[in-house]
């Protein structure tokens, strides 16, 4: 049975993990790391399925284990409002030394790992230095170094990433078939491949567009604050950050196209036309830089705050905000 079967992209990362689960040479912690909507979460839930089996061939589908819905040696530490806190660690840190119900390991999954400060996470490594043989821990984040580096250095760590468009897109299409086939690759292109953030855009609207439309508003007003406020929308979403730096991109480059006399039948309200109205076509080629260095910005796991404060940097200097 294929533990993982389902799990779209990263291919290499999941054989490595069957591969792991098949020799029973399996480390006691593990690390998750990439954006919000590669499924981190989804694979950390399907390997300790994995891990909690009995059977030989794990997941064997027909131990106890494998068949129930809840497993109750499966255990996700959810923050407490914005943060893991020191004694929620503290308690699972006690519980890895009691022996599991019925399962071959008990295994604790902590989403969103960067949530614990570095007191929760020094508690954490007490456990993670001298572990018992009978549990596993399976620690999800956008990039490692969110973490300590004593944490680190003592799990396994694989870096998750989107799958290419044709891939995501026929996915989306296979379990969602609902969905108009054109929003789907819209969606996906503006998501760069990202599923999550993709199923995002579909589920509620197309948030990317009027996110981005919203800002490019206010970027014609000219208020270097105003800007850096309409950008904390993305600050702390890289998946949607990246969607929405695109999809501004894509309306400016639209909005010089327009300015430079191409026919558009753009209604006189459209944000691409007040930009053509307001800026020259060298301001916009100036802002169609600084977005697309936002978005590698991105890319490249860039603390948020600081993605947005360089954009409204660049920006200052292409329009004298």
């Amino acid at each position: 049975m294929n533990a993982f079967k389902g799990f779209v992209g990263n291919a290499d990362t999941t054989e490595r993990l069957s591969a792991m689960l098949s020799s029973g040479r399996v480390p006691h912690a593990f690390i998750f790391e990439g954006d919000k909507g590669t499924g981190r979460k989804t694979l950390a839930t399907m390997l300790a399925r994995g891990l909690a089996c009995t059977g030989k061939d794990k997941p064997c589908g027909v131990c106890e284990c494998c068949r129930i819905t809840e497993n109750p040696d499966i255990v996700t530490v959810l923050p407490e409002k914005s943060a893991i806190t020191v004694d929620q660690i503290r308690a699972i840190r006690d519980e890895a030394y009691i022996l599991p119900n019925q399962s071959e390991k008990r295994v604790f999954i902590i989403p969103d790992a960067n949530l614990m400060n570095e007191q929760a996470q020094n508690a954490l490594l007490k456990v993670f230095e001298e572990p018992p043989k009978s549990v596993a821990f399976i620690l999800t984040c956008e990039y490692s170094g969110q973490l300590l580096s004593t944490v680190v250095s003592r799990a396994a760590v694989f870096k998750l990433s989107a799958p290419d468009v044709k891939t995501a897109v026929e996915y989306i299409e296979n379990n969602y078939p609902d969905y108009d086939n054109v929003a789907v690759t819209d969606a996906v292109r503006s998501s760069s491949g990202n599923i999550g953030s993709a199923l995002s855009v579909l589920s509620g609207g197309d948030k990317t567009d009027l996110t981005a439309r919203e800002i490019l508003a206010v970027m014609g007003g000219k208020s270097e604050l105003s800007l850096l406020k309409a950008l904390l929308v993305i600050e702390k979403d890289r998946p949607f950050a990246k969607a929405v730096l695109l999809k501004m991109n894509e309306l400016v480059c639209d909005a010089l196209a327009y300015k430079s006399g191409a026919k558009m039948p753009l209604p006189e309200d459209d944000v691409r036309v007040s930009l053509a109205d307001k800026f020259t076509g060298e301001h916009l080629l100036g802002i169609s830089s600084a977005l697309l260095s936002a978005k590698g910005d991105c890319d490249s796991n860039c603390n948020g705050a600081l993605m947005i404060t360089n954009l409204c940097a660049c920006i200052r200097t292409q329009i004298d905000l």
